[in-house]
Formats: structure tokens, C-alpha cells, sequence
């Protein structure tokens, strides 16, 4: 290895925080951009004896004396200070009593990281005189959440100092109202679910201080900061903030039952249970425990980290309230009555860009007792909440708002900013769409990372060891892991009932690749099916045939069949696809990011023989068919002239028994006629003038052909008829 190039191995020793050297263990395996946060959690979980009591967040590491910050790349430090076995990096492991008593190493505090004020346990301290408080603005259904405040919530998901712009989605709206509702007009206990990223710490949050009346009741805001193994407790009352932190449910039992707590009355918000970390479940019991001192007087929501409750969901032992306990002093939610206003009404919009005013796609309805069909349902003493994940309409109508695209546009374009004021609302929308592809339902995956940070975040749930068995206890036992659960979002299915699907198609796609096509099957048999959600299961499981490859197709309407051999496959977005079609193989299949299914879903370019194949998976006896798509394609291709092509393709992979559908004539003539001009190959749009398919045929060079073929897949659809797939997709 040469003196310059990077080190394969990250060198380390453990140090207790008074400099007693633990131990040194075995090096951790340098990665590409690695920066100190990434190998402080791989130290932490390689070594669970000696930093387990700790989070990785809480590790301190140091080189030559001096500490690294949290966002410090490994690389910068190996140039300046190549580590090796004899002087390796020191990584500080706080002990146990020092991290009960919430001490510190003696340390300088990194800028990217600035101190916080440092609270013995269980006891509350006054942290401002004037705590900021949050408004709605309904004419933009946008509530702006300072830094400063957000950083408050424990939902640090954007970068520092980044304000977050909440969009008021009916979703989140209903929400409120479910809190308002069983929380605050009486004393029920209200459970927050949902799959991550959708908005449910953020939407309870803006409720908790922005729309409570702080002259009638005392706010608490516990959030569990899983990294830290911390709860973060804040307290508002009347106009002062107060903070404190608990490292148990000892912890939390000394703040719960001071006399600060005992003067109004009180509404609880725990933020971040999840069943499975060990430190959430005590911590419900305190809550639980508190409440049932006085449960007039004391209310209690709580905002889990889970897509649902599971088995702990149970109506039949739940208990009838009455719908209202009356209180003195009591005022109108000023949020909800102001959102119920006809002026700021959220209105059906079909995208009219010219129209700046926020809203609600067809077929969506903000009325909990119209999606309930209609029926008001009676107060339980617990009330289960499922915070549905967002739709791509939803991400239309969210970019429609100047405000809301500034705060978000560096995310969708990887980096870039161009302003509201430059960007049209088409190209907001087809910024949304095509991450769609990846992020579908999850607002953080769209919102909060870059496409490639999302697939890299997606990835770990693809990575799981038993995938399969993973998916299931999510999906039927409530069984939360923070690395699956991403892959699941939350829809209303039948009977206006939430439904478990897979986030995105990109994540269908990738689980076909990593599992192959049997074992695919197998791990999304257990998932709710509709008629696009079985088009989609076909996709992926043939994409899973592609990668595992070969592939055997019978050619309808013969018994004739065809034998695609296995090639790699890339994902591809179509602006960037001249800046690397030179790193394509001679023979490569390609996966585009789209969000439409009008087009295609694998590209294969043979270079060798100059063949351009277009294929869409599909289980519709009709298919729409727009040219554009494979023209634009193919108007790409040929300008990079990376090769000649001689040949289009258009193959159709149907599963049993679907008749054909597509004529090669209408093929030829939309496609091929309107692609190719003179023997120069050059491209046209089709809306020009173009040659007859007879001149293509009198072009001095050699003329290109054009096919359709359709292909029978051996896989029987899923037992939705042909019709109501076909309805859905001429829908």
C-alpha cells in the first residue's frame, strides 16, 4: 500500500473518560466517505460488552489529543494523522455511573455540534422564560417549526439549523383532531401509529405547542432518543420551558410526580415508544402509573415508532367513556376551527398549476366520520390513531407552496437550489414523481435525503438476514424493527381499513433482485393485495427472473420460445442517461426511476448486435400505450452514439393466459416512423413531419427494424381477475 492511499483499517483503543485505558480490540474496516459518526457506530456494534450501556452518539473519539466531531471525515484525519496499531485513534466510553449522573468527558464540543446545557438526572430546570409557540397558517397549510424548536421534538432529522415547513395533508389534520378529540375533550388515551417517516412525531409536536391552550393546561413532551438510551423531557408551563433527562423510569417517576407537576392539569406526550427497545415498556408503565392518579386532569397521547400496535390492539377489552368531560375555562381549538373555516377550506383540485391553493386529490376526505361510512363511532378509553402514509398527490399539492419547495428543493435535486421563484410547478411535480420511484410513501426518504441516502437507508432493511420472516412480524404481529419497518408504509385498503404494502417500487424491484423469484413470492404472499398492487408483485418477481437469469418466455401466439440470459441490472434515470451510457457492458439491462406505468420497465441494450429492447411487465388485456417515452429514449441513445442502433424491440411479458393486445403495425408507426428521419439516423419529436414507413425502407442505410412480441411468463397472476386490472390501469 502506498504511502498515500487510504487505509484499509480504522486502528482504535478504548479509554474509560478518566483515561484508563480499557483494552485495545481488533480494527474496524475503513469505508468509502466514512466520517467519525459512521465508525463510532461501528465500533458500537462490534463491542456490546464494553459500550453496550451507551449509545454510539455518546462515544467520544480523539486523535493526538485533540477531539473529532461527530461529522468529521476519517479520510481528512488519515492525512493529517495516519493512525496505525501503535498510535491508534482513542474512542472515550463513558461508564456507567458517570453516564447515570450525566457527566461528560472533559471535552471541547465540536461546532457542528453545539453544547447543550447538561441537566442532573430527574430533576426539572428552567430552560426560557418565553417559550416560542407555533402557528398554522391556514391559507397555506403550512405550520413553520424553527430549529430551534424542532431540535426540542427529538425528529432532528434535517440538517442543523434547517426549519421544517409541516404541510397540514388531511392525514395530519385528522390527527389533531383524533388528539383534540379523545385527549383534550375528554380522557381517553390516545396511540399514535405509523409507518416511519410519514410525519407522526412532527404532527403531534406542532399540536402539542402550537394548538393546546398553555393558560389551561401544563405540556409534557418525553421523547425516547433511542441512539442515547435518553428520554428527553420538557415541560411547558404558562409561558416557560423547563427540560430535564431521565436514563430510566426512576428517572422519569422523580419528574413525573414533582410538585411541578401537581398544580394544573396536565396532557402527557411520549414520543418514540417502540415494544422492542427494552427502556420504552417501564417507561409506558410510569405514564400509565401517573395517569391513573387523576385521569379528569391528566391526559396522556403516545407516539410510537411503529407501523402498528400489533397484538396489543384490543377493542374488545377497551372500555366506554363518556365523549366530553367538561372542564372551566375551556376554549374552541383555535387550529381546528379555523381549518374547518369555508374560507381556508381545503379544496379538490385536479393540479392546475396556474391554482396556488392547497389540495386534496379525488377520492381523499379529511371527515374521519365519512371515511367510517358515514357513522359516528363511540369514545373508548383508548383510542387507536394510524397515521397513513402520503401519496403522490399529496407530494403535488405539498410543492405547490413556495415556502414548502425552498425548504425541501435542496433534497429533491441532490444538492442543487434554483428558488421557488425559478421553478415551475410541472417541474416541482417531476421532481416528486421520479423520487417517488424510491421514497413512495415515506415524506423523510422524499423530504429529509437525497435519493441516493435513501436508497443507501432502504438498503439496510434489504439487508435483513431473514428478510421474509422480518416482513411478517411487521406487518402481522406489530413486531417493530427500525430496519424493516422502513420498507412498509401505511395505506386505506378495503372497508376504508389501513393496509400494509411495500414502501415503493424501487423496494419491490430490489426485493425481486436479492431474493430471486420463488423466495420473492414467498415474502410478499402474506401482504394485502389490490389489482396494482398484484401488477406490482409481478414486476418484481420478474425483474428477481432477470437477475437470477436465464429467463425462458413462451411467444404468444405460437408455443414458440425465447431465451433471455442473464445480464446485469442498473438503475438509470433517464436526465442523466448520456453521462453514463459509457459505463454500461456491451450487454446491460437497464431499471429506469419512473412513477408511470405507461411506458416500460426494463431497457436492454446490446451493443453487440445493436438492439434496443423495451419491456413491460404487465396483467391487462389493454394496455396504454404512449410513444414519447420510448422516442425520447431512443432520441438519447443515438445522441451519444455509444452505438448503432438496428433494432427495436417492444416485448409485452404477460402471465398466463392473457390474450395480445398491442399490434406491431401500431408499434412501427408510432414508434418507429416517427423516431427515424433521413440516413443520418436523426431523431424528430412526434409532433413533426416524419417518414412513411415505406421511406424508412428507401433509406440508403440499414433501415431499422421494428417489433412487438408478446410473452408468457410462467406465473399465475394473483386470483384478481384480468378485468379489475385492466379497469385500473384505462382508469
Amino acid at each position: 500500500m502506498g504511502d498515500n492511499a487510504p487505509p484499509e483499517f480504522v486502528w482504535f483503543r478504548f479509554e474509560s473518560t478518566d483515561g484508563t485505558a480499557i483494552r485495545q480490540p481488533e480494527p474496524v474496516e475503513m469505508k468509502e466517505e466514512m466520517l467519525v459518526m459512521h465508525f463510532q457506530a461501528a465500533v458500537h456494534a462490534s463491542y456490546k460488552v464494553t459500550c453496550g450501556h451507551c449509545g454510539d452518539g455518546e462515544l467520544k473519539t480523539f486523535v493526538g489529543g485533540g477531539y473529532l466531531g461527530k461529522a468529521t471525515k476519517l479520510l481528512d484525519v488519515w492525512k493529517s494523522n495516519p493512525w496505525s496499531e501503535e498510535k491508534p485513534l482513542i474512542v472515550k466510553v463513558p461508564s456507567a455511573d458517570g453516564k447515570r449522573r450525566g457527566d461528560d468527558c472533559n471535552m471541547t464540543e465540536d461546532e457542528d455540534f453545539p453544547p447543550r446545557k447538561k441537566f442532573a438526572s430527574a430533576q426539572w430546570k428552567l430552560l426560557h422564560h418565553d417559550c416560542p409557540t407555533l402557528t398554522l397558517d391556514p391559507s397555506k397549510m403550512l405550520v413553520h417549526i424553527p430549529w430551534k424548536v424542532l431540535e426540542i421534538s427529538g425528529a432532528t432529522f434535517l440538517e442543523k439549523d434547517c426549519d421544517l415547513q409541516l404541510h397540514c395533508r388531511s392525514e395530519v389534520v385528522d390527527e389533531w383532531r383524533e388528539i383534540q378529540r379523545n385527549a383534550v375533550d375528554t380522557n381517553a388515551k390516545v396511540v399514535i401509529c405509523g409507518a416511519p417517516g410519514t410525519g407522526k412525531t412532527c404532527a403531534a409536536f406542532a399540536f402539542a405547542f402550537g394548538a393546546v391552550d398553555r393558560d389551561l393546561w401544563d405540556i409534557v413532551w418525553i421523547h425516547y432518543a433511542s441512539e442515547f438510551n435518553v428520554f428527553r423531557c420538557y415541560m411547558i408551563k404558562g409561558p416557560q420551558l423547563w427540560a430535564g433527562n431521565a436514563w430510566n423510569s426512576q428517572d422519569l417517576e422523580a419528574l413525573f410526580f414533582s410538585p411541578a407537576l401537581e398544580e394544573r392539569r396536565t396532557i402527557l406526550f411520549y414520543d418514540g415508544y417502540n415494544k422492542q427497545h427494552p427502556a420504552c415498556h417501564p417507561a409506558l408503565v410510569c405514564c400509565h402509573k401517573w395517569r391513573s392518579r387523576d385521569r379528569i386532569t391528566r391526559r396522556l397521547v403516545i407516539v410510537t415508532s411503529m407501523v402498528s400496535s400489533g397484538k396489543d390492539e384490543r377493542p374488545d377489552l377497551y372500555q366506554r367513556i363518556d365523549s366530553r368531560v367538561e372542564l372551566p375555562g375551556e376554549k374552541p381549538n383555535p387550529w381546528l376551527a379555523a381549518l374547518e373555516e369555508p374560507t381556508t377550506q381545503v379544496e379538490c383540485d385536479r393540479g392546475d398549476s396556474k391554482c396556488r391553493r392547497c389540495a386534496v386529490p379525488e377520492g381523499m376526505n379529511t371527515d374521519q366520520s365519512q371515511q367510517s361510512g358515514g357513522q359516528v363511532t363511540e369514545t373508548l378509553n383508548v383510542s387507536v390513531f394510524k397515521l397513513l402514509s402520503w401519496t403522490i398527490d399529496e407530494y403535488r399539492i405539498a410543492v405547490r407552496e413556495d415556502d414548502f419547495f425552498d425548504s425541501v428543493e435542496r433534497v429533491l435535486r441532490d444538492g442543487k437550489a434554483l428558488g421557488a421563484a425559478k421553478t415551475f410547478y410541472e417541474d416541482r411535480v417531476a421532481l416528486v414523481e421520479k423520487k417517488f420511484y424510491v421514497a413512495g410513501g415515506s415524506a423523510r426518504m422524499m423530504f429529509a435525503l437525497t435519493t441516493t441516502m435513501a436508497m443507501d437507508s432502504l438498503g439496510k432493511g434489504l439487508s435483513a438476514v431473514d428478510l421474509q420472516t422480518a416482513l411478517a412480524r411487521v406487518v402481522f404481529g406489530g413486531v417493530s424493527d427500525d430496519a424493516v419497518d422502513r420498507l412498509v408504509d401505511l395505506y386505506r385498503g378495503e372497508m376504508a381499513r389501513p393496509q400494509k404494502r411495500l414502501v415503493s417500487s424501487y423496494v419491490v424491484r430490489e426485493l425481486g433482485i436479492r431474493l430471486g423469484p420463488k423466495k420473492f413470492l414467498a415474502a410478499v404472499d402474506f401482504l394485502p393485495t389490490s389489482p396494482s398492487v398484484a401488477a406490482s408483485f409481478f414486476e418484481g418477481w420478474f425483474i428477481g427472473c432477470l437477475a437470477l437469469g436465464p429467463v425462458t418466455l413462451t411467444k404468444l401466439p405460437t408455443t414458440s420460445t425465447v431465451e433471455w440470459l442473464k445480464r446485469s441490472l442498473v438503475h438509470f434515470d433517464i436526465a442523466e442517461l448520456q453521462l453514463r451510457v459509457s459505463t454500461f457492458a456491451d450487454k446491460q439491462w437497464l431499471v429506469p426511476f419512473k412513477c408511470s406505468q405507461s411506458s416500460y420497465d426494463v431497457v436492454l441494450l446490446d451493443k453487440t448486435e445493436g438492439i434496443v429492447r423495451f419491456v413491460q411487465t404487465t396483467g391487462a388485456s389493454k394496455h396504454g400505450f404512449v410513444a414519447k417515452s420510448f422516442c425520447d429514449f431512443l432520441q438519447i441513445l443515438h445522441a451519444c452514439k455509444w452505438m448503432e442502433i438496428r433494432s427495436v424491440e417492444l416485448c409485452y411479458v404477460v402471465p398466463r393466459n392473457v390474450r395480445r393486445f398491442v399490434s406491431e403495425r401500431e408499434f412501427s408507426s408510432k414508434v418507429g416512423a416517427v423516431t427515424f428521419a433521413d440516413g443520418e439516423y436523426m431523431y424528430r419529436p412526434s409532433t413533426e413531419q416524419t417518414p412513411t414507413r415505406y421511406q424508412l425502407g428507401k433509406v440508403k442505410e440499414t433501415p431499422i427494424a421494428c417489433s412487438v412480441a408478446v410473452l408468457e411468463a410462467a406465473y399465475d397472476a394473483h386470483p384478481l381477475s384480468f378485468e379489475s386490472i385492466e379497469l385500473e390501469v384505462q382508469g
